[in-house]
């Protein structure tokens, strides 16, 4: 096992872990109106009301039958302890309760990033007291290893941090230092 500096742990700290998870929902048919390529539930201050707030057609027109819900924040956190089928039924419910006619899906999915034990959440963003300085230095080598990831990404200005560009680019990263340390052997 490889033992990081203290430092590199120290920056993990300070950076932020966001949660945005994925409820697909795909029909037999395109129930909602041609044209439509999005649903947005506004939001009210019962806490519940808008637990499953946008709903987003990939493709935007034709007679795609998807719908992809994003649930975000402690709603997000709430589907990470929720079964497939209870999730899927409260997104159902939300559309059905502001006067759609959603049948039950053909299929689901539902995605829970935080569970996942290689994701541990979404994204990375700036907390309060971290900055482009904690991403650089994740970035750096440390002897022969690269860590790579959204999280290690400073490019254009400290703006790759939570994108999968920038984890693709970090991954370009780490491999030319991995070549490097193979090639002085």
């Amino acid at each position: 096992v490889l033992e990081l500096p203290p430092k590199v742990y120290d920056c993990i700290d300070r950076l932020g872990i966001a949660v945005m998870n994925k409820i697909v929902l795909r029909f037999e048919t395109r129930w909602w109106p041609q044209g439509v390529g999005s649903i947005s539930i506004a939001a009210s201050e019962d806490p519940l009301w808008n637990q499953y707030p946008w709903y987003l057609n990939p493709s935007g027109e034709g007679n795609e039958t998807t719908l992809v819900c994003f649930v975000t924040g402690h709603f997000a956190r709430r589907v990470e302890t929720l079964s497939d089928a209870a999730t899927v039924q409260e997104a159902l419910d939300m559309l059905r309760r502001h006067g759609l006619q959603a049948p039950e899906p053909q299929e689901a999915f539902v995605s829970r990033w935080v569970s996942d034990p290689w994701a541990r959440g979404s994204w990375t963003y700036y907390r309060v007291g971290s900055s482009s300085a904690d991403v650089l230095e994740l970035g750096r080598p440390i002897g022969r290893v690269a860590l790579a990831g959204e999280h290690t990404a400073v490019g254009s200005a400290g703006m790759d941090i939570g994108t999968v560009h920038g984890a693709w680019l970090s991954g370009f990263r780490a491999a030319e230092h991995a070549g490097a340390c193979l090639r002085q052997q």
